[in-house]
């Protein structure tokens, strides 16, 4: 009888092990030793967004990496990384690596975050697959800005329908100017700064989308012009002033737009097709390696600002669904055409002198992988232990004007300056 009750258990004990399986093994890995990882993931997260700014990397917090077993990506590693960024002066839209774009050449101008985000790379398939990813972005306080500069640009915060105006003023003249046979509508207003100069002047950044109107159609109302589906819109986006002189009244305009081909047409590499720029009235041609070309209207989709550590974001939203807060095409009564869903979000603060930006956090676990029966499912979730490596964070550039205001002492960078 005691041999047959160990013989049972014997059996039993392997298929406790089967029901049960352990827990993923993810691992800190060295800081320092993740560049080309923390590479990708911002390429794949700036290439998932569909508004806003190209992130370029400036510390590596931290990085666990998790391999896994799938019969669709074999030999993969997830890659689970927080990553300290610096907006550069690339429009999303333009399909461009971080390594290609410059960034603004102003303190005042900078826009600064922290990503985490989930990958997978598989380098027998070749997979470089983004799996999900939270960032957090603040711009220099206001304060600080008229403290140390204070005849420089400041933001406006909340965007108006002055601002939407404006920006379709700008396009006007773009339309009226460009040898495109259809019309183009603003899309997203990205962001406007304003100052004093010889008068009230106003800086306006803005994407575009080519709609179905065309040219050739007399006394078109821009508003009754739909936009054209995503795979056959062009998409631009605009930097823009408006400046008054305040004696005399005089407007001074100019505008320069970038095209772009559609998206989903697109290879990540950029697809830039010519720039066109129009100061008052004198045209600049179209530089496109001697074709002309024009401007076209970007799509844009706010996620919701959710508020963290009592800082507000910048732009609320109404209520918890996908909106645009800068003049979408919805305000104007045309419902959106459906896209397909970000894997990610990207949040927007406002600072002030003593706030720290709210660090960002992925609190939802991902399905396994797909695998066959008898292979151990994989589950992805972000780690939560902090790892306390010497080589993290590393910096790949350093910013020290804005360590105060990032999510992190700042002794722990400076350390490793």
């Amino acid at each position: 009888m005691e041999r047959l009750c160990i013989l049972v258990l014997c059996v039993l004990v392997p298929l406790c092990r089967a029901e049960s399986p352990l827990s993923p093994v993810v691992t800190p890995i060295d800081c320092n030793a993740t560049e080309f990882e923390a590479g990708v993931a911002l390429d794949l997260i700036n290439e998932d967004r569909s508004n806003g700014f190209v992130f370029k990397p400036l510390h590596v917090v931290e990085v666990h990496e998790q391999e896994v077993q799938s019969h669709l990506y074999p030999a993969s590693t997830i890659y689970y990384l927080t990553i300290d960024v610096l907006e550069t002066t690339c429009s999303v839209l333009s399909g461009k690596s971080w390594k290609d774009c410059s960034e603004a050449s102003s303190f005042h101008s900078w826009v600064f975050g922290q990503c985490k985000a989930i990958i997978l790379l598989s380098m027998a398939r070749r997979v470089q697959k983004l799996l999900n990813y939270n960032c957090t972005t603040a711009s220099v306080p206001a304060r600080v800005i008229l403290r140390t500069c204070p005849d420089c640009p400041t933001p406006t915060w909340e965007i108006t329908s002055k601002t939407r105006k404006m920006a379709d003023k700008l396009l006007g003249d773009f339309n009226k100017e460009s040898s495109s046979t259809r019309h183009f509508r603003s899309d997203h207003i990205e962001r406007e700064t304003s100052q004093w100069v010889i008068g009230p002047s106003y800086f306006i950044k803005f994407t575009i989308k080519e709609t179905e109107c065309r040219k050739t159609k007399k006394n078109v109302n821009l508003m009754d012009c739909k936009f054209l589906e995503d795979e056959d819109a062009r998409v631009g986006f605009c930097e823009g002033s408006i400046m008054t002189n305040s004696r005399t009244g005089e407007e001074h305009k100019q505008v320069t737009c970038e095209v772009y081909e559609p998206k989903v047409d697109r290879s990540p590499a950029a697809s830039f097709r010519g720039s066109f720029t129009y100061v008052g009235k004198v045209k600049v041609r179209f530089r496109d390696e001697g074709q002309e070309e024009s401007g076209a209207a970007g799509k844009a989709y706010d996620e919701p600002h959710p508020s963290q550590n009592g800082i507000k974001p910048d732009h609320p939203p109404k209520d918890s669904s996908h909106k645009d807060h800068s003049g979408s095409s919805e305000e104007y009564g045309e419902k959106k055409p459906s896209v397909r869903k970000p894997k990610g979000l990207v949040q927007n603060f406002r600072l002030n002198d003593s706030d720290v930006l709210p660090a960002p956090a992925i609190a939802i676990s991902i399905p396994p992988l797909p695998t066959r029966p008898e292979v151990r499912p994989e589950f992805i979730e972000f780690p939560e232990t902090d790892p306390h490596l010497p080589t993290c964070p590393w910096t790949k550039e350093d910013k020290p004007e804005i360590l105060q205001y990032l999510p992190r002492k700042h002794n722990q960078v400076s350390a490793d300056v």
